[in-house]
């Protein structure tokens, strides 16, 4: 038997089709991970994190907001939205 048939014997193979199949994906992720769409959500997401942090640190604002929707969660959970039709005026709850 020649050294092409035992390649193509061993290339129609379980471990062969492996082979090729990890082979592919070294292939991808090389290209993925050289791409300049990475580099571009890194530089991306550096640049908000960047924005985050000068908000946070400058003018409190993360943490108010956080405050506020907290509060908005809490005030919608203790009414309940199924409530809330009964906390309108009567006139407003027959219209709806």
């Amino acid at each position: 038997m020649s050294s092409l048939e035992e390649n193509e014997k061993y290339l129609d193979s379980v471990k062969g089709k492996q082979a090729q199949f990890s082979a592919q994906y070294e292939e991808l992720s090389s290209n993925i991970l050289d791409g300049e769409f990475v580099k571009g959500t890194i530089d991306t997401g550096t640049g908000f994190l960047g924005l985050l942090n000068a908000l946070v640190k400058n003018l409190h604002t993360i943490p108010t907001l956080a405050v506020v929707a907290s509060g908005a969660l809490s005030a919608l959970s203790n009414t309940g939205i199924s409530n809330v039709k009964y906390a309108l005026p009567y006139s407003m709850s027959t219209v709806a």
